[in-house]
């Protein structure tokens, strides 16, 4: 459940990586 929920976790760090990536202005909005 634990290594689940750290693959999950850098899954998502990866998505907004990319978004982050395509939109910096949306990285430093909240």
């Amino acid at each position: 459940m634990i290594r689940y929920a750290w693959h999950f976790y850098y899954a998502s760090g990866f998505v907004m990586k990319m978004v982050c990536g395509g939109f910096g202005i949306a990285c430093l909005t909240p």
